[in-house]
């Protein structure tokens, strides 16, 4: 009886399991965009870039910014880049035609390799549209990513800093150890001069309590030789 209990059961399980993973693939197959790949897009100030992988030089490709809603209408805009940076001084093409549509434009690629796009929505629109890159004339794809920039990049400027903290100190550093070298040359002299003519010095030290020819602390009370040395020092 209990084994009869458990296949109705494993039937069950296995019926219901089948009809979840149909309603799920059903799901997926109808959520996937008309053209391309559907990219989330928020605004002109928030940029969403991509590399667009292997072109080839002299070989035209079409880039296509569309949508598949019929609720809203988007004013979108993109621009192909050479470099990672998406710099002006780097931009190759934009496309940005004014009012609401969708934006294409084609571009004959002048190396092999990878260029850069930017997509944005003006107006501050925001929402899904559809990229789509093909070999002019054909209906081949040109794959492509989102961009990430690497941690050098987006740190760039930290480590600028921390390179500027850490030249500043080593700079700062130097003089210091410089200045002292000198100074300690400058008493050497001093001290040389002092012996062979047998005149005294002055304590000496930041606090002014050291004697001055073999630099061993000096008890506070006013000596006229160190005790140590034999040395002729004033206070």
């Amino acid at each position: 009886m209990i084994t009869f209990r458990n296949k109705i059961f494993s039937k069950s399980a296995l019926v219901l399991g089948l009809f979840v993973a149909i309603t799920i693939l059903f799901a997926i197959n109808n959520s996937q965009p008309v053209l391309g790949d559907s990219e989330f897009i928020s605004s002109v100030n928030d940029m969403e870039t991509f590399v667009v992988k292997d072109l080839e030089n002299g070989k035209t490709y079409e880039f296509s910014v569309t949508y598949t809603t019929a609720i809203y209408n988007y004013d979108t805009g993109f621009a192909i880049y050479t470099n990672d940076n998406f710099k002006d001084k780097n931009k190759v093409l934009t496309q940005d035609d004014p009012g609401d549509g969708f934006e294409i434009a084609n571009y004959t690629a002048t190396a092999d390799g990878d260029v850069y796009l930017g997509v944005w929505m003006n107006d501050n629109d925001y929402g899904s549209v559809d990229l789509s890159i093909t070999e002019a004339g054909t209906s081949i794809d040109i794959s492509y990513e989102d961009f990430y920039p690497s941690i050098w990049a987006t740190l760039r400027w930290v480590w600028i800093m921390l390179g500027c903290i850490v030249g500043f100190v080593i700079i700062f550093g130097v003089l210091v150890f410089t200045f002292f070298i000198r100074a300690a040359k400058k008493h050497a002299w001093k001290v040389k001069d002092a012996l062979a003519s047998g005149i005294a010095l002055p304590r000496h030290g930041r606090k002014k309590d050291k004697c001055p020819f073999c630099n061993v602390k000096l008890p506070p009370e006013s000596m006229v030789t160190c005790p140590y040395c034999g040395a002729p020092i004033t206070d």
